[in-house]
């Protein structure tokens, strides 16, 4: 092919471009969206030259190819005995693992750019999205550090084509990044605060978060990132995120009188198992905290007075009683067994089942009686925790998130249900709404009580929970590793007990 019609080939495909990115040894170069370039066939050479604020490239096109709507050079440079590749890319595709990677890298450049442009007179020390698995750092976050004579601040940043539940992460990774970089320069300069970026119309989770952080701990500042005005927004993190609706408490006496007969038959072919209510019309029958049927009553939104169960929601019937029978059977079968993946499935909730069985265990001052699972309920986005409300027989409510697996963001997914609670107290709508009488409960704020496995504590737990605020009283429930054959409680750690180990 000759450089006359390299250059047109070349001519076309990037006139039709308005947005795209040039990777280069797997580096995105150049975003087209601010970058120029120039095309040029004389001496029968195809030169391509780019250029940005940033950088300058002369390459001598050898020869092009059109793949998957993206047009691949083979280039010489300058100083290099063999050809090499540049691709001229029309987007990114976050889900496809390598335009994610190329995304975040072209995210790492913008994102320097806008901090420069927004704070002048800082200067940025390092940028970097690399994995750190020794610390917890994933490469969807980059990570930097601004510095400004004798300020300092670490900088976190996350791009628009994250998943909602990697953005409301940013903040663990904040706290984590600010952390390492205040033990690896002790001595040399204080890191004061955190700059977290996040993209426009996502912050609402971490502002809340934030809210409750201890601010003498650390200047946590908080910024929405336009990718396309290049424009960082400060965040007023003093408004919460909007509350989750709480529902009227349904009576559990009545409800048992109402499912009588569905409770009987049930339990007439699965003994062992967990019947929670729902709603005063629908009632949940559980193996080891795993649903396995419900029943609903007629009059209900979905009325249909019948048993259903499996995930088909097959009708309970003489016919289909074999079938439940068979399944439940499976269902404690393969919940027991180690070998099973079931056995590992959702162990949060087989946890919580326990702990709400055994709640004394936890403390021997909570309310039998008054236990509630998921009330109000917490809908984050990628949240795994199990939620439980009770009192203290002093009448302090008691916040209770479990943990069956290693979470690194599970402090934080525990402070936002500890925050949706504190809400409807301050408002009396537990009273309201009948959990719990005015007189059962005092007007403190409530405590918070973090429970996993032992060896199931994400070293970051502890960290992040020194950034809480003082208000917050937490206990960090350890309880045994084979808590599936009989829960017990490991060991106990509380804000003063994580502050006297860093005084010694």
């Amino acid at each position: 092919m000759t450089a006359a019609l390299l250059c047109n080939d070349i001519q076309q495909f990037m006139s039709g471009l308005p947005s795209g990115v040039v990777v280069e040894d797997g580096d995105v170069a150049f975003n087209l969206a601010d970058s120029k370039y120039s095309l040029s066939s004389e001496n029968d050479r195809c030169v391509l030259h780019l250029w940005s604020s940033e950088r300058n490239s002369v390459r001598r096109v050898i020869d092009l190819e059109r793949k998957s709507g993206n047009l691949h050079l083979t280039v010489a440079r300058l100083g290099r005995p063999r050809p090499s590749l540049l691709k001229i890319c029309r987007c990114i595709d976050p889900k496809q693992p390598k335009d994610r990677e190329l995304r975040r890298k072209a995210h790492d450049r913008l994102l320097g750019r806008v901090l420069l442009k927004t704070f002048p007179n800082f200067r940025i020390v390092k940028l970097k999205s690399s994995m750190d698995l020794e610390h917890s750092f994933g490469p969807a976050y980059a990570r930097g550090v601004l510095r400004s004579g004798s300020k300092t601040f670490a900088v976190v940043g996350v791009n628009a084509g994250e998943p909602q539940a990697t953005v409301n992460g940013a903040l663990t990774v904040g706290l984590l990044w600010l952390h390492y970089l205040r033990e690896s320069s002790a001595g040399q300069y204080w890191v004061s605060g955190l700059k977290l970026v996040v993209p426009s119309g996502c912050s609402d989770v971490v502002r809340a978060r934030i809210k409750h952080l201890d601010r003498s701990a650390a200047q946590l500042e908080l910024y929405e990132m336009d990718e396309y005005s290049e424009c960082l927004e400060p965040i007023d993190t003093s408004i919460d995120f909007p509350c989750e609706r709480i529902v009227h408490c349904p009576n559990r006496t009545s409800a048992f009188e109402r499912f009588a007969p569905h409770i009987t038959k049930v339990r007439e072919i699965v003994p062992e198992c967990e019947v929670s209510v729902i709603s005063p019309a629908k009632i949940s029958f559980r193996v080891l905290g795993l649903e396995f049927a419900q029943a609903n009553l007629a009059g209900s939104i979905h009325s249909t007075n019948d048993i259903v169960f499996g995930q088909e929601r097959v009708v309970l019937s003489p016919d289909t009683e074999p079938l439940l029978r068979a399944f439940a059977m499976q269902l404690q079968k393969t919940r027991r067994s180690a070998k099973e993946r079931l056995w590992r499935s959702h162990p949060e909730r087989w946890l919580q089942s326990l702990v709400a069985k055994h709640l004394r265990i936890i403390n021997p001052k909570f309310d039998l009686d008054r236990v509630y699972e998921r009330v109000p309920e917490c809908r984050v986005s990628g949240r795994q925790v199990g939620d439980l409300l009770t009192r203290s027989d002093a009448g302090r409510l008691a916040v209770l998130a479990i943990s069956g697996d290693e979470d690194m963001h599970f402090a934080l997914q525990a402070l936002d249900y500890w925050s949706h609670v504190t809400r409807h107290h301050d408002r009396s709508e537990f009273s309201e709404f009948g959990y719990f009488r005015p007189e059962e409960v005092d007007q403190g704020r409530p405590e918070l009580h973090l429970i996993a496995p032992a060896f199931r504590i994400h070293p970051a737990s502890e960290t992040l929970l020194r950034y809480f605020s003082p208000a917050i009283s937490w206990t960090l429930v350890a309880v045994n590793e084979n808590w599936r054959k009989g829960l017990r409680v490991v060991f106990r750690k509380r804000r003063e007990d994580i502050a006297a180990a860093q005084n010694r």
